[in-house]
């Protein structure tokens, strides 16, 4: 899957366990893994509300353990 990244997106986690979106707040310009902060917007957690965490670009993979856009089914 070869998906062009920009802030703003909004992302569901690919695990049938969890309820999760998120958005991408910003994305490092290094070359470093973990270069994508997100922030949860939507989840069956309401503590995790606006947690900011930084995730690695090849989760964005539409995958199992990854995610997939918040559109695709």
């Amino acid at each position: 899957m070869s998906i062009e990244l920009a802030v703003g997106q909004k992302w569901r986690e690919v695990d049938p366990r969890v309820h999760r979106i998120v958005e991408i707040v910003q994305i490092a310009t290094t070359t470093e893994r973990r270069c994508i902060q997100i922030k949860t917007v939507e989840s069956a957690n309401p503590n995790a509300i606006g947690k900011l965490s930084w995730a690695d670009r090849q989760r964005f993979n539409g995958k199992r353990g990854g995610y997939a856009p918040k559109d695709a089914a």
